[in-house]
């Protein structure tokens, strides 16, 4: 859990929280994480362009690992990386930046654009 965000004070505020990161989750959430019911493969995925915004410093979900689905999606997709945030993305820059990248792309879905 200390990986969770790249601020120390919000970390421990999270896990003090027994409704958020403090939680005890069951063995059951985690098998079903870990074992997901897939009704549509990646590749053949097209129903809808697809935004990845992933935070450049998440010591929690490296980027390899997002990217191993994200790579295989068979639809118009954009990846983004936002500079100087962690899993809990809440630095200023990298909020700025995601702001960005997801008006940018809703503006190209809502105007019948693709986006790559």
């Amino acid at each position: 859990m200390k990986a969770l965000a790249n601020n120390a004070d919000l970390v421990k505020l999270l896990i003090s929280d027994k409704r958020a990161s403090g939680i005890s989750a069951p063995i059951s959430f985690l098998h079903t994480m870990l074992n997901p019911k897939i009704a549509v493969e990646p590749e053949q995925f097209r129903n809808c362009p697809f935004l990845l915004v992933h935070p450049a410093d998440d010591r929690w979900t490296d980027v390899s690992l997002s990217r191993i689905f994200y790579d295989r999606l068979g639809c118009d997709k954009e990846l983004h990386l936002l500079d100087g945030t962690g899993h809990f993305p809440i630095e200023e820059k990298g909020l700025a930046q995601m702001e960005e990248h997801c008006l940018k792309f809703l503006c190209k879905v809502v105007d019948g654009g693709t986006s790559n």
